[in-house]
């Protein structure tokens, strides 16, 4: 049986936490925000995850979201086409 997996990102600042919050994601290994870690699921990482649950973003599986990145040259293009004028 294949072992379940679960990713947990680091959404929100560390900065008003407690300090046990702070040594839970550091446990986690979220350091800073957009971090993204993939954990076996298992009781350990799950108490873990509930302590900080209001910080982090958490998925089953291994599903890391790629997000598209717009290049400058594709905003200008998008300019470009809008303002010409016909006839």
């Amino acid at each position: 049986m294949a072992k379940q997996e679960i990713t947990v990102t680091l959404e929100k600042s560390k900065i008003a936490t407690t300090p046990k919050q702070k040594e839970t994601l550091l446990g986690l290994g979220l350091t800073r925000r957009g971090r993204q870690r993939v954990f076996e699921d298992n009781s350990s990482i799950r108490g873990m995850i509930k302590k900080v649950i209001h910080l982090v973003d958490v998925q089953k599986g291994n599903q890391i979201p790629k997000k598209e990145k717009k290049s400058f040259f594709t905003v200008q293009e998008a300019k470009v086409k809008t303002t010409k004028k016909k006839g």
